[in-house]
C-alpha cells in the first residue's frame, strides 16, 4: 500500500462507510483484505506534525470503539464480522 498522510479524522473522510461496507460484506478475501488494511492505515497514519498525540489518541480510540459496537452481542455479529473486526 502506498505511504499516505491522513490530516483530517479519518471518520469524516469521504465515502469511509463504502471501505466498512467492504470490508465487513465482502465474501472475497483478495477484496476484503486490502479494504481492511486500508482502513487501519487510515487511522494509524494520521499527520503527527499538526495533529497532537492525544488528538491522534482519541482518533484510534473512535476506531477501536466502533469495532468494540460492532461486537456486541445486542449487533449480533456473525463469525466472519467477528474475525475481520478483531
Amino acid at each position: 500500500m502506498p505511504p499516505f498522510t491522513v490530516y483530517a479524522d479519518p471518520s469524516d473522510l469521504l465515502h469511509l462507510n463504502m471501505i466498512w461496507s467492504i470490508v465487513l460484506e465482502s465474501e472475497i478475501q483478495d477484496v476484503y483484505t486490502p479494504a481492511i488494511n486500508l482502513l487501519v492505515y487510515c487511522y494509524l497514519s494520521l499527520d503527527t506534525v499538526n495533529q497532537s498525540e492525544e488528538s491522534r489518541a482519541a482518533k484510534i480510540q473512535n476506531l477501536l470503539t466502533t469495532c468494540f459496537d460492532l461486537l456486541k452481542p445486542e449487533s449480533n455479529p456473525t463469525a466472519h464480522i467477528v474475525t475481520r473486526v478483531t
